[in-house]
């Protein structure tokens, strides 16, 4: 009988031994799971926060942009009426500029830029075409709004200001430029190239007309200038029918650009006829403004 208790104590030990190894082989295996979630769930996290950080970094690059590449056009239904004669008569469509390719600048090229500064890109209201490089920079881009303005930036209505209200086109836009958007209104765009030599039409930098008189360099004080007949001549045509010569809005825009034999400025014209010409009006006319901006290669996403 002893010897039965014995060995009934023995297989009990073994039994409770292997009992014991079981626990232990499922607790060693539960630690590793929690161990292996735990590393797997760290390793995730660190991926989602890297990829979060790098997401965020871009976006903090691309919203540090003035300029992003437009994602739509602007366009409109042309009418045949001979009171406003703009665009395409017979009741087709016109569409203004282009979206481009990714990486190259050609003129006409849409872009929307957040001149407000209120990290909006409205499309609606912030549509720029790129025009050419700045003359003196090829690094900074020139930029043309898409209608004409008034000094608080936004798009405006009416005939338009005078280019000079003392009637010379020898001292500059001195009238024409308040008109530009101010630096209050646009405070992330400024003008690189200023002081600026005023040109005449030829591209020399006098003017005759009662005596020689010698063009400036006319110094703005706002965040945006006039077009040149130099850049004008760079752009397609059709980008100037938007809001311009139908109702409600000028028939001719002002060019930064004197005669060099009569006391007129030459200005873009859309006098109601089914093209666009350029004619030298008197100072003292009333033309709109459409507003240019310089913006440095590396502030445009293109």
């Amino acid at each position: 009988m002893k010897k039965l208790n014995n060995k009934g104590f023995a297989i009990s030990t073994v039994i409770y031994a292997v009992l014991i190894i079981a626990v232990l082989i499922m607790g060693m295996l539960l630690s590793t799971m929690v161990f292996s979630k735990k590393t797997t769930d760290d390793l995730v996290y660190s991926v989602e926060k890297d990829l979060n950080s790098h997401i965020e970094e871009q976006d903090l690059k691309i919203s540090s942009k003035i300029c992003k590449r437009a994602r739509t056009l602007h366009s409109e239904t042309c009418t045949s009426s001979s009171t406003t004669g703009y665009c395409t008569a017979g009741g087709t469509s016109i569409t203004y500029g282009q979206l481009g390719n990714t990486g190259v600048l050609t003129s006409g090229d849409a872009f929307d830029c957040d001149v407000n500064g209120d990290g909006n890109y409205d499309p609606e209201t912030e549509r720029f075409y790129y025009v050419t490089d700045l003359e003196s920079d090829s690094n900074i881009a020139v930029l043309v709004f898409y209608t004409t303005a008034n000094s608080d930036g936004k798009r405006s209505e009416g005939d338009g200001t005078e280019y000079n209200s003392n009637g010379t086109n020898y001292d500059g836009p001195i009238t024409a430029s308040s008109s530009l958007p101010t630096t209050t209104a646009w405070p992330k765009v400024t003008l690189y190239n200023n002081p600026a030599q005023i040109y005449n039409f030829n591209g020399g930098i006098t003017v005759e007309y009662s005596g020689t008189h010698t063009l400036p360099k006319y110094k703005y004080t706002t965040a945006a200038r006039l077009l040149t007949y130099q850049e004008y001549l760079k752009l397609p045509s059709a980008i100037f029918w938007e809001d311009f010569g139908g109702q409600n809005f000028p028939s001719c825009l002002w060019l930064n650009t004197p005669s060099s034999t009569t006391p007129q400025v030459y200005a873009i014209y859309a006098p109601y006829q089914l093209n666009i010409g350029v004619y030298p009006p008197g100072p003292t006319n009333s033309c709109g403004v459409k507003p240019v901006i310089e913006v440095k290669k590396t502030d445009i996403d293109y």
